[in-house]
């Protein structure tokens, strides 16, 4: 029995399909960079824990947008307004109604700094470690908005959403 070597009809559909070495350049560039994305905020994060293990409170200041923060409370005390604070605890509740005994919301801006996020976040920290250890969950909700969970017992919520220079924290919640 003779086989033929090579099919004339098969080498002519190889040909027409290889793919440029222009698009797999670009197709691979774009791999890398939806790479990175991916993973930019499991880096804020981890920044997020340094800085809250070996800094003082302000060194959170470019890691948080604490005016966001701000807004996004504020969002959920008006029903209204549309937020991205989830189910809030009791205890998260007793701390807003202590901190809005006063009218306007001075007492809220005074209340919500980054002295009390530094506190929060160190007080979740499971038996002294770092912060990542006591993180449940960490994924995106959406391509610009990241969620993470920390604590098994009344968790802390965080939200961080892509600004020029990396994800920072816009809202959270107990």
């Amino acid at each position: 029995m003779i086989m033929p070597r090579r099919v004339p009809v098969l080498q002519g559909l190889q040909r027409r399909w290889q793919t440029p070495p222009w698009l797999r350049a670009l197709l691979a560039g774009l791999g890398i960079l939806m790479a990175l994305y991916i993973l930019s905020p499991y880096l804020a994060l981890w920044r997020l824990d340094h800085a809250i293990a070996t800094g003082p409170p302000s060194a959170l200041s470019g890691l948080v947008d604490i005016g966001g923060v701000r807004e996004e409370i504020l969002r959920r005390l008006n029903k209204d307004s549309a937020s991205r604070i989830g189910e809030v605890s009791d205890p998260f509740i007793e701390w807003l109604q202590r901190a809005l005994r006063e009218p306007g919301n001075a007492a809220l801006e005074g209340s919500v700094t980054l002295d009390w996020l530094h506190d929060l976040l160190a007080s979740r920290s499971d038996d002294g470690a770092d912060l990542l250890g006591a993180v449940n969950h960490a994924f995106f909700d959406a391509p610009t908005d990241f969620r993470v969970r920390i604590g098994a017992t009344d968790p802390v919520h965080l939200h961080l959403e892509p600004h020029w220079l990396g994800w920072r924290v816009t809202a959270v919640y107990y």
